[in-house]
Order: structure tokens, then sequence, then C-alpha cells
């Protein structure tokens, strides 16, 4: 008879740890699903504002790529968005601030490409870019 009445609470808390866990993941599955009633979710990440001034070898700007309009301070970086960190000294940041007036930050991506004038390529690609802007205003 006492091995029947330790089976049976054995067995009653067992079923009471199953019941307990049943009732604690649902409600960790209904916490963290979205809320139906109002269609709202919840961001777990954002994209910093950012803006990248690609410097050649002798710290000339050649490209600046940007994902915001904000005045915020470039990273500079040698030869490509992959190189190494450089300082924003004074030369970058004066040649930086003589272009800023002329690059449109509206949409993200690469904002300014520094063309030769003394090539074929770069006529070309300024005369692209006279066109693009005159079809798509930007």
């Amino acid at each position: 008879m006492r091995q029947t009445w330790r089976s049976k609470l054995h067995v009653l808390r067992s079923l009471a740890i199953i019941v307990i866990s049943v009732l604690a993941v649902s409600l960790t599955i209904n916490a963290l699903a979205p809320d139906e009633a109002r269609n709202s979710y919840v961001v777990l990440a954002s994209v910093q504002p950012a803006r990248y001034i690609i410097v050649n070898d002798n710290l000339q700007i050649t490209k600046i790529v940007s994902n915001t309009a904000q005045d915020v301070v470039p990273y500079v970086v040698l030869n490509s968005l992959d190189g190494e960190q450089l300082p924003y000294t004074k030369s970058v940041q004066t040649q930086f601030l003589a272009l800023k007036a002329s690059i449109s930050f509206v949409t993200a991506g690469v904002v300014y490409t520094r063309r030769s004038s003394n090539s074929f390529l770069g006529a070309a690609q300024s005369v692209l870019t006279a066109v693009r802007k005159f079809i798509f205003g930007q």
C-alpha cells in the first residue's frame, strides 16, 4: 500500500511539473508575440546615421558614402569602406566642407565620387551624372 501511495505522489508531482512548464512556455510565447489588436511590433535593431569619407594615399577625397541627411561627424577611411580608419584631419575637413554644399545627402549610398577631368572616362561620367540629375532631379 505504501508503494502505491508513493507512486501516486510521484505521478502527481510529475504532472504538476508538466503543467507548470506548459503554462510558463505559453506565457512566454504570449508575451513575445506582437499585439494583434494594435498591430504593433518591437524594433530590435536600428541603423545609426553615418557618413564615410574615403581618401586615397595622398589624403584626397575620392568618395563619400552616407546614409543620413543629418550633420554627423564623418569617418575617414583609406581607399575603401573596409580600409584603415584615419583621423578626421583639418585637410580632409577643409576638402569635405568645400564639397558639402554641392552634395545631396537625401538618398543613402554613394553621394560623391571624384572624377578626373583629364580622362575620357571622367568626362563621360560627368555627362552621365548631369543627365541623371536632369531626368531624376537628384
